[in-house]
């Protein structure tokens, strides 16, 4: 598969694979995860940073882009933390989904819940509790990290992969008692509200108006924000599905994709010589 350049990048931003030449970067987006693709892999999720000058490069390609988004599972609080910085210094069309979309930061800082989602938090809260008390009474507590995300809670086995078939088992008794869904990811499985709000409804809200859009990701979950993609080319949009590469990689995400980049730090540093 082709790598993605710089010099491609930048076609896309001002405009130039639109069938209207002159249609400009007014008419373009750009969107990428977080973990993965601007953060390295951290062994426990929480503990994830951008890689370095992250930051300066979505400020930089939000100037390029006629807009620019971060859609990720990560609370939007989290995001706030990591990225914050970027989306006060811009002064272009930056945006920041956490929780797939559930979440969102608006250009002031404040966090916005979709509706659906917060009547869920109660649930999730009590879910997180029961959770927990079940993982102790399995002997899992050592070998299972539950991160608590608000809207839903997520089940990490990295540090003892051995356990995951377990943590599958557990996460979907979790979900059917407490009337939520399950996401797989890797080395996690996430118990989410059932509402129709993830990274696929994130892309199409983000698409709409626009000629082009690019997306760059490196997981299971982004694979809904591929098929997003596909559906706006096939109502006359172009669209760029870029796969980072790790050792964690799904195959099917990378079927999928149409350019390829090696890890986080090539992203940034496309993303800056844009």
């Amino acid at each position: 598969m082709q790598r993605l350049t710089a010099g491609e990048l930048r076609e896309w931003a001002e405009g130039r694979v639109s069938a209207d030449s002159n249609c400009g970067n007014a008419g373009s987006g750009l969107m990428a995860d977080f973990d993965g693709t601007l953060a390295q892999i951290a062994q426990r999720p929480p503990d994830a940073v951008p890689v370095q000058g992250a930051e300066a490069a979505l400020v930089h390609v939000a100037k390029v882009f006629g807009k620019v988004a971060v859609v990720s599972g990560r609370p939007a609080a989290f995001l706030v933390s990591r990225l914050g910085n970027a989306v006060s210094e811009s002064t272009s069309d930056l945006t920041l989904y956490g929780m797939y979309g559930m979440e969102r930061i608006s250009r002031t800082g404040e966090i916005q819940i979709v509706d659906e989602a917060k009547a869920y938090q109660e649930v999730v809260s009590k879910a997180v509790e029961w959770s927990a008390e079940r993982l102790r009474v399995l002997g899992l507590t050592s070998k299972v990290f539950m991160e608590d995300k608000g809207l839903s809670f997520t089940l990490h086995w990295r540090q003892h992969p051995y356990v995951g078939d377990l943590a599958q088992q557990f996460a979907e008794e979790a979900a059917t008692k407490w009337g939520l869904v399950v996401r797989l990811a890797k080395m996690s499985a996430e118990c989410v509200p059932p509402v129709g709000m993830g990274k696929a409804d994130a892309v199409r809200e983000f698409t709409s108006g626009l000629d082009s859009a690019v997306y760059i990701g490196d997981d299971l979950g982004d694979i809904s924000a591929y098929e997003e993609l596909d559906r706006f080319s096939a109502s006359g949009g172009k669209a760029l599905k870029v796969v980072v590469l790790g050792e964690e990689t799904p195959g099917e995400l990378v079927e999928q994709a149409d350019r390829v980049v090696d890890g986080p730090n090539e992203v940034v540093s496309l993303l800056a010589a844009v």
